[in-house]
């Protein structure tokens, strides 16, 4: 799959609202051999401050994407999560 293909053939399957789900959806991803693309979102920090311990305790969004030809695939092993 080329990354033009990804690009425009992309699906979101997954939501992340903090550090730990992040974590955990991306190894059964990458266990389960699922390419992905993930987006962060910080909606309380600024392009260019500093990285502090602060931050690493703020919200944080992460959507995971993958290629809509693997969204069952995703789906599959996103049932998984409750295992970890």
């Amino acid at each position: 799959m080329s990354i033009v293909d990804f690009l425009f053939n992309k699906e979101l399957v997954y939501t992340a609202t903090n550090h730990n789900d992040y974590f955990k959806v991306a190894q059964i991803f990458k266990n389960g051999g699922l390419k992905y693309k993930v987006k962060k979102q910080s909606p309380n920090s600024s392009p260019g401050q500093p990285f502090s311990a602060d931050k690493f305790r703020q919200s944080v969004i992460y959507d995971f994407y993958v290629h809509k030809n693997e969204r069952h695939l995703a789906q599959k092993l996103l049932s998984t999560l409750n295992e970890y």
